[in-house]
């Protein structure tokens, strides 16, 4: 039977007004020895960003994605 390696991860991102916390995990697809591989990625974070008025917004976000590995 083959399982699916996965790694979990904290995510934190910040810039001069806005900020991104998060935490998550990816899952090796495709097979740990070929060339081709890749990663689904899926993370829950909170959110800061100041707009355009100076208001700030406070919310959560979910990522997803998937992207080619090594």
């Amino acid at each position: 039977m083959h399982s699916i390696p996965f790694k979990v991860f904290i995510k934190p991102e910040f810039n001069v007004t806005d900020s991104i916390i998060g935490f998550g995990a990816a899952a090796l697809i495709g097979y740990p020895n070929r060339l081709l591989k890749g990663e689904l990625i899926l993370s829950l974070n909170n959110t800061y960003v100041l707009d355009g008025t100076t208001v700030i917004h406070d919310f959560l976000s979910l990522d997803t994605g998937v992207r080619p590995s090594v």
